[in-house]
């Protein structure tokens, strides 16, 4: 009878126990998820593209929302990068016109200039082509010129001149190449003249990459320059410019 009795007793008492064990289980998982959330919140800044100290406005660093925000992010930050290095050259200032179409100065009014240009920004780059012919007394003088940075002796410039003079009985074809560095004097690449009724000299520095010391990249600013010379008004230089530019890149 003691044990039929003892029976109900002992079977209520290990549903007790295992009750109990089942909500210390529970207790312990909730204390290792707030634990691993603490730590998570402590050692956010570890994680990259967040903010200082971690900070994500608000949300937790675990949050889907957030790690799907990473890799867009990145995304646009590459494109970006992209465009300011292989993007197209954008035009900030230009100006055109024919130079046969101006009319020459009055003799004794000076010389008759004219000039175009235009403004790039490659790359973060501030790129000034411009070509200009300056006539007076039956002579011309032409030049074409790239310039990078501030206008002045800041400038680092490569630049082409075509001189044509004659008179009576005589004529002078000469072509000169030169550059100049930032804070510099102007050195000569290139001095051709043809002279056909004179001494005809002939001066030309050996090629050793000069351009890429002073402009860096000077075959991604040929790339841009010449796409937008296309198609421009007076350019009959251009050609031996660019000619002497890639001799001397």
């Amino acid at each position: 009878m003691a044990a039929a009795m003892s029976a109900p007793r002992t079977a209520a008492m290990r549903e007790a126990c295992a009750v109990a064990a089942a909500a210390s289980r529970r207790g312990a998982r909730r204390g290792a998820v707030g634990l691993l959330l603490a730590v998570a919140a402590t050692c956010s800044w570890l994680l990259p593209d967040e903010g200082p100290l971690g900070a994500v406005r608000g949300q937790s660093v675990f949050a889907a929302g957030a790690w799907r925000r990473t890799p867009e992010r990145r995304r646009m930050a590459l494109q970006a990068a992209k465009a300011a290095k292989g993007g197209k050259g954008a035009l900030k200032d230009s100006s055109f016109t024919d130079f046969d179409s101006v009319p020459l100065k009055e003799p004794g009014m000076g010389p008759t200039e004219v000039t175009n240009y235009f403004v790039l920004d490659i790359g973060g780059k501030v790129i000034n082509t411009s070509w200009t012919r300056t006539s007076e007394h039956g002579d011309v003088d032409s030049t074409f010129q790239i310039a990078e940075g501030p206008p002045g002796k800041y400038a680092t410039i490569a630049r082409y001149t075509h001189r044509h003079a004659s008179g009576e009985g005589w004529k002078v074809l000469s072509k000169r190449f030169d550059v100049k560095a930032p804070r510099s004097h102007y050195h000569s690449m290139v001095y051709l003249v043809d002279n056909a009724y004179g001494e005809t000299q002939e001066h030309q520095a050996l090629p050793r990459q000069q351009l890429k010391e002073l402009f860096g990249d000077p075959d991604e600013i040929m790339s841009e320059v010449a796409a937008h010379v296309k198609g421009k008004e007076s350019i009959e230089h251009w050609e031996q410019f660019q000619e002497f530019w890639k001799l001397y890149a």
